[in-house]
Formats: structure tokens, C-alpha cells, sequence
């Protein structure tokens, strides 16, 4: 019997057009607040995205099932990237969330971090009682780094995180969002998130790679850390060859080598 109803929505453009169904329950979007302006405002705290360049491979196939298996799952020096900066966030007291999309991905690194390191993983077929067991061990601090597959995409609050590997690669807008969201939430004592992605000098991936650099630059509050090196072009282009194009690497932000 509420005279007014207001919805609320942190993604309210799906990809698969579920917005519709907001939208039908609520009404129309009638303010749009960006997250720059909750960074402003305090609501949100400052994400740091960090870009580290992964090597061509080669001998890769031509279908994008098998290039994301052996560039993404598969590539030991994107592997040892991924364990060598979450072992230093961790090492530095940060929360570290590692993000993966292949179930076989999580468990080639759960495996590189050895049986020293106290490593959780998370993923769907883990009875639900288990998964929560999971997620409050490391809000008790039991252990910093927790792998996690899509399950942890949305509908996971855990503001003491701080730090988010996006080691799954990908391009969604929506999914993009909701995975920096999980570390830009306030919470006592922090100052700022850190995000590592990657740049996948791959078919199909580096492509990926320059969409989600184009999603980071739509926020005016995200500080983008592009590596220093030479070659990187700006925006799209034509390649030499007629029938395909390639895509590079969006403007430049700032640049700076880290030892990840």
C-alpha cells in the first residue's frame, strides 16, 4: 500500500536484458549516480587498476575456446603473475581476492601456491554451508587469499576486501563492475583498493583487454596504471591485412613498472 516504491541497483544494465524486468517492477531510471561520484563523496573508495603485460604465445589455435585454455588457464607466466602479486598484496596485510571463470584455472593455481600457503577456493559445486564456512574464515582472518569462481560475480559483501586479481580476463560491462565492486567498498582503515589485470597480447584477448580498459576510463575515479613500454598504439586501427582489424590499446593514463 506504499504511495512511493523506489528501486535501487548498483548494475542495473544487464546483457541479458533482466533491466527490463527492473524496470517493469520499479519504473523507469530517473537518477544515474556514477561511481567517481561515490569515490568523491566517500561512499566508495579509490580503486588503483595495475596492468601487467603478458608475452605472445605461440603455436596458438584459431578458436577462442582453445586460445583462452592455453593462454588463460594454461600459461604458466600469466600463472606465476597471478600467485607472485597475490602472495605480495597478502604479504603487505591486504585481502586478496583472485577471480577465475574456468574451474580448472582455480585449481592450477591453488596447486602453484603450494601446500604452505593457506589457500581457499570457491566455486559453485561446493555445498552452500561449505561456501559460507569459507567466507567467514577469511573474514576472520584465517587466511588472505580466497580463489573464487563466477559464484562470487555478485551478492557477495565482504568490505574488508581491498585487493582483486582479475585473472579471468573477459570484456561484460555489468560483470566488469560488479567484479571491481567487491573491493571498492569502504571499510575501516581502508584507503584504497588494488585491481590486477592483465594485458593477453592474444587473439581475441587483447581485444578483451582493451574493452575493459575502456570500461576503467568511463570512471574518472579509477586510477589506471598502464607498464611502461613502447609500442602501444592508441585506439583502433586497421591492421595491414584487409579482411581483419585490430584492436589497440585505448589512450594512455599513466605508466608504471611494477615487479609483478
Amino acid at each position: 500500500n506504499s504511495r512511493f516504491k523506489f528501486g535501487m541497483s548498483a548494475t542495473p544494465s544487464r546483457e541479458d536484458n533482466a533491466d527490463l524486468l527492473i524496470e517493469g517492477a520499479v519504473g523507469k531510471k530517473i537518477v544515474d549516480i556514477t561511481a567517481t561520484q561515490l569515490i568523491k563523496n566517500n561512499f566508495l573508495v579509490e580503486p588503483v587498476i595495475y596492468l601487467l603485460d603478458i608475452p605472445k604465445m605461440d603455436g596458438l589455435k584459431d578458436n577462442y575456446q582453445s586460445v583462452y585454455k592455453n593462454y588463460i588457464v594454461e600459461n604458466d607466466i600469466r600463472n606465476n603473475k597471478i600467485v607472485s602479486a597475490a602472495n605480495k598484496l597478502a604479504a603487505s596485510g591486504r585481502k586478496v581476492l583472485i577471480l577465475i571463470k574456468n574451474i580448472r584455472h582455480g585449481e592450477i593455481l591453488l596447486e602453484k601456491f603450494g601446500t604452505d600457503s593457506v589457500i581457499r577456493f570457491v566455486r559453485g559445486e561446493l555445498k552452500s554451508e561449505e561456501r559460507n564456512e569459507i567466507k567467514e574464515s577469511f573474514i576472520r582472518d584465517d587466511f588472505q587469499i580466497l580463489i573464487a569462481s563466477s559464484v562470487y560475480d555478485m551478492g557477495i559483501d565482504i568490505p574488508m576486501l581491498d585487493s582483486l586479481i582479475l585473472a579471468c580476463g573477459g570484456k561484460s560491462v555489468g560483470k566488469l563492475f560488479q567484479r571491481v565492486g567487491r573491493v571498492i567498498r569502504p571499510y575501516p582503515g581502508k584507503k584504497n583498493a588494488i585491481v590486477v589485470d592483465f594485458i593477453d597480447n592474444a587473439k581475441y584477448l587483447l581485444s578483451h583487454t582493451a574493452a575493459r580498459i575502456d570500461i576503467y576510463r568511463t570512471e574518472a575515479g579509477f586510477k589506471i596504471k598502464l607498464p611502461i613500454k613502447k609500442g602501444y598504439n592508441d585506439g583502433a586501427s586497421k591492421s595491414k591485412s584487409k579482411k581483419t582489424k585490430t584492436k589497440r590499446l585505448p589512450p594512455k593514463d599513466s605508466r608504471e613498472e611494477v615487479s609483478w
